[in-house]
C-alpha cells in the first residue's frame, strides 16, 4: 500500500483525537516483567488508564527512556506504553502478559531496528488475535509477518545503511501493509529526532488510533 492514502486517514484521526489533550500524561513507573515465570526484568510503564497500549522495543544502544517523548505523546491521546529494558522476543511476550493483567484490549507492537526484529520474533509466539497492529522503524529482519488480520506499518529512510533489511521484512509481510520511505539516512528511532520527526510521530499516533 502506498502511503498517500494513509496520510488522509492520519489527518482525520489526529483531528478527532486533539480533544483528549494532556489528560492522561504522567511520569513512567518502573515495573517488573516476568520471563517464563523464572526471570525478572525491568521495564517502564506510561499508564493512560485506557484500554489501548503500545509496546516500545528500542534499537541497539538505546534505553527504555529513549521512548519517553513518544510515550508521553501517546499518553496525551489515551494510549499507554510499556518499554522493556531488554530487546528480545521474550520481553515482548512478557510485556503482552503484563498488558493483559492491566485489562488492555487493543495492543500495538512498535519496534525500532533490532527491536523490530524482536517484534517479528514474538508475533510467532503470540495468539493470532492478541495483536491489533504492528509498526516497524527501519527494522532488522525477523520472522515473516503472515497474519492478514494485522495492519503493518513500515517506516525507514531511503539512505539508511540498514534499509535493505527493512525492505526485506516489508516484502515478506502479507497485506495489509504500508511502507513509508523518508528522505535522508537517519536510522530507526533517530527519525523521531530529525527534520521529519514530527511527521513520523504523527504517522505512528494516527496508525495506532486509526
Amino acid at each position: 500500500m502506498r502511503w498517500t492514502g494513509f496520510l488522509v486517514a492520519c489527518v482525520l484521526v489526529l483531528s478527532a483525537s486533539v480533544a483528549l489533550g494532556d489528560a492522561f500524561k504522567e511520569a513512567p513507573k518502573s515495573i517488573t516483567l516476568s520471563i517464563r515465570g523464572v526471570i525478572e526484568r525491568p521495564a517502564l510503564w506510561w499508564n493512560s488508564s485506557q484500554a489501548r497500549a503500545a509496546t516500545l522495543m528500542h534499537q541497539s544502544g538505546a534505553t527504555p527512556q529513549s521512548w519517553e517523548f513518544l510515550a508521553q505523546r501517546l499518553q496525551s491521546v489515551g494510549v499507554s506504553s510499556i518499554a522493556p529494558l531488554i530487546t528480545s522476543g521474550e520481553d515482548v511476550v512478557a510485556a503482552i502478559e503484563f498488558l493483559d493483567k492491566q485489562g488492555v484490549t487493543d495492543i500495538t507492537l512498535l519496534g525500532a531496528s533490532i527491536g523490530g526484529g524482536a517484534v517479528q520474533q514474538a508475533v510467532d509466539r503470540l495468539d493470532a488475535d492478541r495483536i491489533d497492529r504492528i509498526i516497524l522503524l527501519a527494522t532488522a529482519t525477523g520472522h515473516a509477518l503472515t497474519n492478514p488480520d494485522i495492519p503493518k506499518l513500515f517506516i525507514h529512510a531511503r539512505q539508511d545503511f540498514f534499509v535493505g533489511r527493512s525492505i526485506q521484512s516489508f516484502e515478506k509481510a502479507v497485506e495489509p501493509k504500508t511502507l513509508v520511505e523518508l528522505p535522508g539516512a537517519l536510522h530507526a528511532q533517530d527519525l523521531l529526532k530529525g527534520p521529519e520527526g514530527k511527521f513520523v510521530e504523527q504517522l505512528i499516533v494516527s496508525f495506532i488510533l486509526n
